[in-house]
């Protein structure tokens, strides 16, 4: 598989946030205030062939917005703490 920087690192921050299922609030120097956070409850990414929403509520499933299809379900916890193993050499 080939990709430069940016592309690999939209890919890591994208099952990052679907592995964490929040997002945390910073403060004017970017540090994490560990009790503020968002949760996330969907992502929706845009591709050429068409917008695609990633709902997290203890799953994840995988919908197609055009078609309003369900394209795949996994569990959440299969995600939690794995993203950096998926980019080790």
């Amino acid at each position: 598989m080939k990709g430069n920087k940016g592309e690999w690192s939209e890919i890591y921050t994208f099952l990052k946030l679907i592995a964490d299922g929040q997002l945390y609030a910073a403060d004017k120097n970017l540090e994490k205030i560990p009790n503020l956070f968002y949760p996330i409850i969907k992502i929706i990414r845009r591709e050429i062939e068409g917008d695609y929403a990633y709902v997290l509520n203890g799953n994840v499933r995988v919908i197609n917005e055009k078609h309003k299809k369900q394209l795949f379900l996994f569990r959440h916890s299969n995600l939690s703490n794995k993203p950096k193993s998926y980019f080790k050499k």
